[in-house]
């Protein structure tokens, strides 16, 4: 066993891409995506106004957008086409559009109709404008409601907050308490970068065996143990990526975690086995680096979007479902979420990840077939 360690060291420092990409790439990678979302929560966002209206009620209701943390009224449009060409060109993430006679329409009981406009490409964003701008419009409500109420006279404002607003409700958001889109996102942006780091250094491995010496040899039914016992000695060196991973966001960043780090530890070996299973059919079966890499590519690049985490699993088609199920990285985060957020038991967690057994079983199905894909690799 040491000779062979000593071998694949020595094979690997020789192949400066690989061992990068099991050692300082992935931490880069992850730092810079990482660094890119560190801000965390979405504040004074550029907002525009095209406010036709121009009375005291119209300004009130500019103030109270203007105070929300999300927003920052920075410029006032004369029309809606001015608003949307500096929409078009990003200088704003939206525009309140006040009509003229917003005022009057209020004095007259009136429900006037403002409007809001944004980009919607920007989800994230757009949700984040549009939960700011509706507490705005329910504090302007109220306040309006409550002036109407005081100044009929003989009731306290108290009173009057309760006749104008009868049910009052209090949303309390669970297991991401500040909307932090940092966490959000990198529990599910990690996985897939770790996914793929490990199907592409998977591939580039075994590429590196065949340059090293033609890997033909281990093609049989006799040998194909030691091919596996060389690969799996990068087991820990990826396995060692994912603990870092979790440490750095749960104790380093101090995101609430609910659950047990080694149980954890333990979805995450079996991610590895089953990613890994990925780069090692996905080889065998082209016998090509090339045709490999560009395979593990159309396989691994949609994981975040079919994960489940920024878009429902339920509204997905049918094809982008059974896409995600065959994903390793969406079973993965099903357990890290249910281990972060739920506290979820061992048995639990493991039934979760289970669907990621069928890769090691299509390995051993694939065995029967190295013989002969031996014979076209010696000849």
């Amino acid at each position: 066993m040491t000779t062979l360690i000593r071998e694949q060291w020595r094979w690997l420092t020789s192949d400066k891409w690989l061992l990068s990409l099991l050692t300082w790439v992935p931490v880069l990678v992850i730092f810079l995506v990482w660094a890119a979302l560190s801000q965390g929560i979405a504040r004074d966002l550029p907002f525009g106004i095209v406010d036709n209206d121009q009375s005291s009620l119209s300004i009130q209701m500019i103030n109270n957008v203007d105070a929300t943390d999300t927003l920052s009224v920075q410029n006032q449009y004369v029309d809606v086409s001015q608003a949307k060409a500096a929409l078009q060109r990003g200088d704003i993430y939206a525009y309140l559009y006040i009509p003229n006679g917003f005022e009057k329409q209020i004095r007259l009981n009136h429900s006037p109709q403002v409007s809001v406009f944004y980009n919607s490409q920007t989800m994230l964003v757009g949700k984040s404008i549009n939960t700011a701008v509706r507490k705005a419009v329910g504090t302007f409500d109220a306040t309006v409601g409550v002036g109407r109420t005081l100044a009929k006279g003989d009731t306290s404002t108290l009173s009057a907050l309760g006749q104008t607003v009868s049910v009052q409700t209090q949303l309390r958001s669970l297991f991401n308490s500040n909307n932090n889109y940092s966490q959000f996102l990198l529990s599910a942006v990690v996985p897939a970068v770790w996914q793929i780091v490990i199907v592409v250094g998977t591939i580039l491995t075994l590429a590196m065996f065949r340059r090293q010496q033609s890997i033909a040899p281990w093609l049989s039914f006799s040998t194909i143990g030691e091919l596996l016992a060389r690969l799996s000695l990068y087991i820990p060196l990826y396995w060692i990526q994912g603990i870092g991973f979790s440490l750095w966001f749960y104790h380093g960043l101090d995101w609430p975690f609910a659950g047990s780090l080694w149980t954890l530890a333990l979805t995450q070996l079996v991610f590895v086995v089953s990613a890994m299973c990925v780069g090692i059919l996905l080889f065998l079966l082209t016998m090509s680096e090339v045709r490999s890499m560009s395979m593990a590519a159309a396989f691994t690049a949609p994981s975040f979007a079919f994960m489940g985490v920024t878009f429902p699993v339920t509204d997905m088609p049918a094809l982008a479902q059974f896409w995600r199920w065959i994903i390793p990285a969406s079973h993965y985060v099903e357990a890290q979420i249910s281990q972060s957020a739920y506290g979820a038991s061992l048995l639990h967690s493991l039934s979760l990840i289970a669907p990621m057994a069928i890769y090691p079983a299509l390995l051993l199905v694939f065995v029967a077939f190295l013989p002969s894909k031996a014979q076209e690799e010696l000849s």
